[in-house]
């Protein structure tokens, strides 16, 4: 099982709720690309278990559907103003292009200038875009979901984005 270290490095100090909104993001996305991928195309009701659950910060658990190999696990530790998780347990390939997306999301927030809003930036990215939020709304599809439902989830990363590349977020580094 893949391991990585993410440190989240803010100008001033993140507050409770959004070190714990940082942690609900961070699993939505893992399971968006987990559950976009070929190795649950068989499970039809993988998106709609998941929505049942609901997105809140307050739940706590992980999509049933997802196999126990393959659940991310985690410990998170606040240290002022930088945010340390280390990724103990996750899918191999889920957890590499989730990686993926999050240096180049980081990259977007570093390197983005002018008035336009960074997330936008880094929503237009192929990896989110095309490798991201193309398959999984397909997925979704395949899977019968209604569009407001599609919506509510293509909205998540949406979250996930515009919380990377906030203007409180001095860097966000990974390591294996």
């Amino acid at each position: 099982m893949a391991k990585l270290t993410l440190e989240i490095q803010y100008k001033e100090m993140a507050t409770t709720a959004k070190t714990d909104l940082l942690r609900r993001v961070l699993e939505q996305l893992y399971y968006s690309i987990l559950f976009s991928g070929p190795d649950y195309s068989q499970r039809p009701t993988k998106w709609t278990q998941w929505l049942r659950m609901g997105f809140d910060v307050s739940v706590r658990e992980q999509p049933r559907v997802a196999r126990p190999e393959d659940k991310m696990k985690f410990d998170l530790a606040s240290m002022g103003s930088k945010t340390e998780i280390t990724v103990t347990h996750a899918a191999d390939k889920t957890l590499a292009k989730f990686t993926q997306i999050l240096t180049e999301v980081d990259n977007v927030r570093a390197n983005t200038q002018g008035t336009a809003p960074k997330w936008e930036a880094a929503m237009a990215l192929p990896i989110v875009k095309d490798q991201l939020v193309k398959p999984m709304t397909e997925s979704m599809a395949k899977d019968g979901l209604r569009p407001d439902e599609i919506t509510n989830f293509a909205n998540k990363v949406r979250e996930v984005v515009t919380l990377l590349t906030e203007d409180n977020v001095a860097s966000v580094k990974t390591a294996a």
